[in-house]
C-alpha cells in the first residue's frame, strides 16, 4: 500500500507527538470515530491524522481550541453548550464538466 495524501475527502490533523491535549485527543478518537474511517502516521515527533467526517462529543474549550489549531485539511466546528465538535473532510470537488440546468 502506498502512502496517503493530503488531498480532497479527508480532514487532516497535525499534532505534536508528546503532549497531553494530543493523548487527549487521540482517546476521544479512539473512542468515538470507527478506526476504518481514520489512517495516523507518526512523522519527525508529529502524529498526522487523515480521517473522513466525525463528531465527538465531551470535548472541552481548551481541547476544541487545540484541534482546530491542529486542523491543516478540513473544517472544525465547535458547539461549547453541548460540547460537541465536528470534524469535516474537505467536499471532494468535481473536475472538467459544468454542471447546466435544462
Amino acid at each position: 500500500m502506498g502512502k496517503r495524501s493530503t488531498k480532497p475527502g479527508y480532514a487532516v490533523l497535525n499534532l505534536p507527538a508528546v503532549y497531553s491535549l494530543t493523548y487527549q485527543t487521540m482517546d476521544l478518537l479512539y473512542q468515538q470515530v470507527p478506526v476504518a474511517n481514520m489512517y495516523m502516521e507518526r512523522l519527525k515527533g508529529r502524529w498526522v491524522i487523515h480521517m473522513k467526517d466525525a463528531r465527538l462529543n465531551g470535548v472541552s474549550v481548551e481541547l476544541a481550541d487545540f484541534i482546530k489549531d491542529s486542523a491543516k485539511q478540513g473544517r472544525v466546528r465547535y458547539v461549547p453548550e453541548y460540547e460537541a465538535l465536528s470534524i469535516e473532510s474537505e467536499e471532494e470537488s468535481a473536475v472538467g464538466f459544468p454542471v447546466r440546468g435544462y
